[in-house]
């Protein structure tokens, strides 16, 4: 995987998804990248459950209702369900 831990991904993830117009075309860039990942040091796929738990992650981050900007927790934001039902759909096809 590269630089960012897992959670500094997820976190990334959240922002990107609270602040795209088009959340399910965000959803599908997140998920062709989260396809995508692989480990830095051999260049090997992270295992579906890695990949699975940066959505559990980044899902937790949206319920705890926090909005992410620049990387950074600024405060609780607005309803989030739909983000999260967007989140739920990516989450059978991650490979």
């Amino acid at each position: 995987m590269s630089s960012m831990s897992k959670r500094e991904r997820a976190l990334n993830y959240a922002e990107r998804l609270q602040s795209a117009r088009n959340k399910n075309e965000e959803a599908e860039k997140i998920l062709k990248e989260l396809n995508g990942l692989v480990w830095a040091k051999d260049n090997t796929s992270l295992p579906r459950e890695d990949k699975l738990a940066i959505l559990e992650e980044t899902k937790s981050i949206i319920q705890e209702g926090l909005e992410i900007r620049e990387g950074k927790i600024l405060h609780k934001a607005a309803d989030n369900s739909g983000i999260l039902d967007v989140i739920d759909m990516l989450k059978p096809k991650v490979k």
